[in-house]
């Protein structure tokens, strides 16, 4: 028959080496956790470059609306279309949204 004797220590070895292993692949430094960090890492950066993006559009809007050099045209469209004006001689017709 086949006898297993090993010595307290080769056991203890052989545990810790299969413990590290497993924090290696699944623990919270391990490949799987890596993955979801380079998962999430992307969908981040993809935001960051929306939201770069956003804040030049509302940068270049803070420029044209500045008291000393007003956009006068850009003025006009943000009262017609954001603030629901009307040139007197445009015809409004409104409807329920």
């Amino acid at each position: 028959m086949f006898k297993f004797s090993a010595s307290p220590a080769k056991v203890i070895f052989i545990i810790a080496l299969v413990f590290l292993g497993m924090q290696a692949f699944s623990g919270e430094q391990g490949l799987l956790r890596w993955r979801e960090y380079k998962i999430k890492a992307d969908a981040l950066e993809n935001n960051k470059e929306i939201l770069v993006a956003k804040r030049k559009s509302l940068e270049n809007k803070i420029a044209r609306l500045r008291a000393g050099a007003a956009d006068a045209d850009f003025v006009e469209d943000l009262a017609l279309n954001r603030l629901d004006m009307a040139d007197p001689k445009d015809v409004v017709i409104k409807t329920d949204n």
